[in-house]
Parts: C-alpha cells; structure tokens; sequence
C-alpha cells in the first residue's frame, strides 16, 4: 500500500492522487504557474491544457490465495476514515475480503464498495478538482485515463473510465500500435454524447514505428471518427532528435520524415470530415448499461476469480463488437453518473441524449438508482432487453429486484442471434454485400441537422491484403476530390 521512490518519477514517488490536499498543492505548483505567464491566452493561443494518464496506486491482486508475492491495494492517508463514513464498514475488518473470495460469500459487497469509494475519491481529488479550476479559468481540461480499455485494466487503475469523463471539458482517449479499441472509444463517445461536449479528442499513432505509411494513418483515423473522434493529437513531432527519445514512437510528423510536407493529404481528409460531423445532434437509439461494478465483484485471485473475469470480459467485447459491426450504435450508460444525467420524459434520457430501447449485458449486481429509472421506463413502454445472467444483487446485496423488472420487459441468451433479432427492428443505418448479406466490418456515425443528416461509415476492420493497385493508365487522379450525395 505503500509505494517507493523510482526513476520514473525522477527519483519521486507518484503523486498521491486520492488526496485532494495534494491536488491542490499541484494545482498551485501547475496550472497557477500557467496561468501567471500565459493565462491571458487561455481558451484562445492556449486552447485547452491537457493531462496524461491519471491514475491512482494500482490495485494487484495475488496468482492464488497461497503466493508470497505482494498484492497492493490504492491508499491515502485518511482511507480507513472516508471508507468508514461511506460504508459503515471497518476497512482492517474488512482488508482479506480486497484480495480473497471469502467461503460462503462469492462476492464481498466490502470489496465493491472499496473499489467505488476509491474511485469516487480519485476523482473528486484529481478530475473534479483539476475540471473546476480549467472552469473557473476559461481553460478546457482534456487528455486521456490510464487503462481505459478493459473491465480489468480500468479496475485496477482508475476504478471506472466512464466515471471519470465528467471531469473534462473535452474528454479523449489514447489508442496505441494500431490497436482497435472499440470499447475505449465507445465509452469515451457516449459520455461525449451525454453531456453534450464539443468535440473528443484522441492521442493517436503512438508506437506504430517508421514503416507506417499513408494507409495505415487513414484506416486509424476513420474508424475513430466513426466513433466520434474531432480533434486528432498526434504522437508526436519532436523538437529535437538528441537524447533518449521515443524513437520509435512513431515516425516524427515533423521535418524529420521525408513525406512531411504531404501529410496534408491525410489531415485534409479528416478536416472535411470534422466539417460535417461536428454538427448537429448525435443519433443514437440504444443505451447498453455498463457492467463495470460486476466486474469489481469478481476482482479477487486469479486462481478462484480467473475464469469469471475472463468470462466477463469476453461478454463487454462480445456486446461491443457485435452491436457496432452490425450497424447497431448505441452508448454505454454508466450506474455512477445515471442519477446525476437521468430526467424523466419521453424515452430513457441520460443528460442530452433519449434512448428507445436499453440492453442489459450479463450482470451480477445492478444499482438500485439503475433500477428506478428502469422501471419507470418500463411502466411509460420503454423497450428492455435483459441479455443472458439477470443482476441477483441489488447494490451487492442479494435481491429479486431485477428479477421482478425483467419478467415484464424481454429477456433472451446473451448470444449474438438472440440480440440482433430484438435491435435489428429500430436500427438506422443497414449496409449489405453485393450478395445481399450483412456486411459485417463497418462502422458508421449518423448526426442530424436541422432537416437533414449526415453519416459518416467507415471500415472497421482492416483489409487481408496490403498489395497496392496501379492505376489504369490515362486515368485522371483527384486523390482529394469531395464527393456528396444525397441520403
């Protein structure tokens, strides 16, 4: 619990980011620093100030209930206090249930609500703290969470990801080696779409090395853009070759490579592209709750916990990719921030957006503020669709709540059959193969304008083949032209 001076930290320890008497010390050090040189410039030349990878002490759980290797838990000064105010329980009582399923008690509500209290501490000490004062300041506070793709990875450093983008003005993601993290941008679009933020920023071509041409550049930034990515940070251009830079993380976009002065040919594509899907109104019809607090349930050794985490883990991929490559978009609804953004009216509406129908993936718990929006919904016809395990616990305690709710709405096989026959009937957008098959590789952004719409589609999944294609000769090349047509 305790953590130790390293090189990393230039010989420092990492801040204590529980502690908002330490956050605001940064801030003083910091953003008032900023703000004494450059702060009449803020919201303008300076148009937002960027944070990277935020997290807390992150949380290690042990291989078996018998190693003797060491397993850490985040922590800060007053934990034993706050975690008892919160939760009535004594955190030393309570300590074994963090790292060990209990016999006869397969999931510790101590441990769920650890890891809430936690998270909501990281955030009222760092993300809100750091967001009030860009606020008050006319500075937009953006950048992106540590490990903020996974149920895992999210448990262990940040508690939640979704949590934490209420405290950006302009929240944003980081997507590395040419991964396709569905489940990052996802989550990051729909807080985006729920408090009707500007814009989402992504931290993107990191570690994609020299060789990564023009198509590799394209194919990252439009399957971003599907998901809703408008302002492109790119990793990196360097202001000098000397020392022991990230020389491999990517090529420079700068001087330093030899295609520089054409890389307009790639930002002009998604200048044209922000031109249109910067406005208007998203249009989203599902809403899928997020399972993160299950996932704290099962947090525990890897020998007794392994097999449940990788099941749960499989089923938010799974739920992810088989809605987005069938042209079902929908956001994510986190159970932390519902009470804040949920309104009573037509549809189930979380902040600036109003969802048709909510899906329920397989879940173990389900809040009890979740449940009273969904059975407020269901009594006004809203459509719910229970998908595999119905929640058997009521914020972590045993409860027929959700039973009872799930009798009167749909319930089917978390399958992806079972799934596409109840969302197919209200999706928007549909794209076939020749053949007339579903295609089953694309993504897509639907906005609505005034009397109008646009869309965005994007391939979602890279092409087999890389081979490059001569052109027939005495053909005419436009490599930019614009092509509109009428929807």
């Amino acid at each position: 619990m305790a953590t130790q001076p390293s090189p990393r930290y230039n010989f420092q320890t990492h801040v204590d980011t529980l502690s908002k008497e330490a956050m605001d010390a940064f801030i003083d050090i910091t953003y008032e620093t900023y703000k004494k040189h450059v702060g009449n410039k803020f919201g303008t030349t300076h148009p937002a100030i960027f944070t990277d990878e935020p997290l807390f002490r992150p949380f290690v759980c042990l291989p078996t209930p018998f190693s003797s290797q060491t397993a850490y838990a985040p922590w800060t000064t007053d934990l034993p206090e706050t975690y008892k105010a919160a939760t009535g329980y004594t955190l030393k009582d309570i300590l074994p249930q963090l790292y060990y399923n209990i016999p006869g008690t397969p999931f510790s509500r101590p441990r769920y609500l650890f890891h809430d209290h936690v998270c909501e501490r990281f955030n009222l000490a760092f993300m809100d703290n750091c967001y009030q004062w860009c606020e008050n300041n006319n500075l937009p506070l953006t950048g992106h969470m540590m490990d903020e793709f996974s149920l895992g990875s999210q448990t262990r450093s940040i508690g939640e990801t979704m949590r934490a983008y209420r405290g950006f003005q302009l929240p944003g993601i980081d997507i590395l080696c040419e991964r396709m993290e569905l489940t990052t941008a996802k989550q990051c679009q729909s807080a985006v779409h729920q408090y009707g933020r500007e814009g989402m920023l992504s931290e993107l071509y990191g570690v994609t090395d020299w060789d990564y041409d023009f198509r590799g550049h394209k194919f990252q930034g439009d399957w971003q853009a599907a998901l809703g990515v408008s302002i492109r940070v790119h990793h990196l251009t360097w202001a000098s070759m000397k020392g022991s830079a990230k020389r491999d993380y990517p090529a420079c976009i700068g001087y330093q490579s030899p295609w520089y002065k054409e890389y307009a040919y790639v930002e002009d594509h998604f200048a044209r592209i922000n031109t249109v899907m910067t406005r208007g109104k998203p249009v989203v019809k599902l809403g899928v709750i997020h399972p993160i607090e299950s996932f704290w349930l099962a947090h525990g050794d890897t020998q007794s916990s392994g097999e449940l985490k990788d099941e749960m883990e499989h089923n938010f991929e799974k739920i992810t990719e088989w809605l987005l490559y069938s042209q079902n978009d929908f956001d994510f609804i986190s159970e932390s921030i519902l009470p804040s953004l949920y309104k009573e009216g037509k549809g189930f509406t979380v902040g600036e957006m109003s969802y048709e129908i909510i899906l329920l993936p397989p879940m173990k718990t389900i809040r009890s503020t979740t449940l009273d929006a969904l059975e407020s919904f269901a009594s006004r016809g809203g459509k719910i669709i229970f998908a595999g395990e119905i929640p058997f616990l009521e914020n972590a305690l045993p409860s027929d709540r959700a039973k009872k709710l799930a009798s009167r709405c749909i319930t089917i096989p978390f399958t992806h059959t079972s799934i596409m026959q109840e969302v197919e009937p209200e999706k928007v957008i549909s794209i076939r193969q020749t053949n007339g098959m579903p295609a089953n590789q694309y993504l897509y952004q639907l906005r609505r304008d005034g009397n109008h719409h646009w869309v965005f589609i994007a391939n979602g999944k890279k092409p087999p083949h890389k081979e490059v294609i001569p052109p027939p000769p005495h053909t005419d090349h436009h490599p930019r032209r614009t092509y509109t047509r009428s929807l």
